[in-house]
């Protein structure tokens, strides 16, 4: 138990192990089962467990923060604020589960989670840096693992149970609730010197590797970029897919009645 919450662990594991792939697999498997078999279950019922899921959410950074306090004897301001990309779940999943359904605020932030939420939980997932430092069973990780389950629960729930239609706008439209963590990160960066949502370059995280020396606007613009390249192919490509297969369903279709015909 000391282990579990030790803050200087004697065992690491490693990001992208065989321990950390193994749990994703299971991850996601488990979210597509659960989403799959809730699909039937009532809007209420629904909105529930969007409910529960949210306030689970609200808690699990205050819990992390308690942790660091009475581990450590104090809180790492720059780095341990909710201010990342992945903590716009923590406002868009309360905002979205408890406002009226149907409303413009609450499709604003469905819509949020049914897109760059999902690219920030799997790229979450993906470079879990925790495991660099703790272990794959520590406090950390198991925190961290769980709260970007969520985030990738709840847009799987929605998508099997309510099969939104989402439009162009809706590609663009995520901007509005990640505005709500972009501009604080932004001012306490350039006033602090932080790095929150990489204004500063990113620097010790995985996206400093790959950006190098890039100009930190270029570099924020270049997120950006990604975020409505992914999210425009999250919204059309199943679209344009589907189009495809009915369009080759009716083609042969009249083939096949023009042969009958004949």
């Amino acid at each position: 138990m000391n282990e579990f919450f030790n803050p200087h662990p004697h065992n690491t594991s490693r990001m992208l192990g065989l321990g950390h792939i193994l749990s994703m697999v299971i991850c996601f498997s488990i979210v597509i089962v659960i989403g799959y078999l809730l699909r039937n279950i009532s809007s209420k019922k629904r909105r529930i467990i969007y409910q529960i899921i949210a306030i689970i959410t609200l808690v699990l950074d205050p819990i992390y923060l308690l942790w660091e306090y009475f581990v450590t004897g104090t809180i790492h301001v720059p780095t341990s604020l909710p201010l990342y990309y992945c903590s716009i779940f923590i406002l868009a999943a309360p905002v979205f589960a408890f406002s009226k359904p149907g409303s413009k605020i609450n499709l604003l932030f469905r819509n949020y989670i049914l897109t760059m939420n999902i690219i920030c939980a799997v790229f979450g997932l993906v470079f879990l840096v925790h495991l660099n430092k703790y272990r794959m069973f520590h406090f950390v990780v198991i925190r961290s693992f769980f709260f970007h389950y969520l985030m990738v629960l709840m847009p799987s729930i929605i998508y099997f149970g309510e099969k939104p239609k989402l439009k162009l706008f809706d590609c663009f439209s995520f901007l509005i609730p990640a505005s709500f963590i972009f501009i604080p990160a932004f001012i306490i960066d350039k006033v602090c010197g932080y790095d929150y949502c990489y204004f500063n370059g990113g620097r010790g995280t995985p996206v400093f590797m790959f950006a190098g020396k890039i100009n930190s606007y270029l570099l924020f613009f270049l997120i950006l970029l990604f975020f409505l390249v992914v999210t425009n192919l999250l919204i059309n490509l199943p679209r344009y897919i589907s189009k495809k297969y009915q369009f080759k369903i009716i083609k042969r279709e009249n083939k096949e009645e023009f042969a009958e015909k004949k």
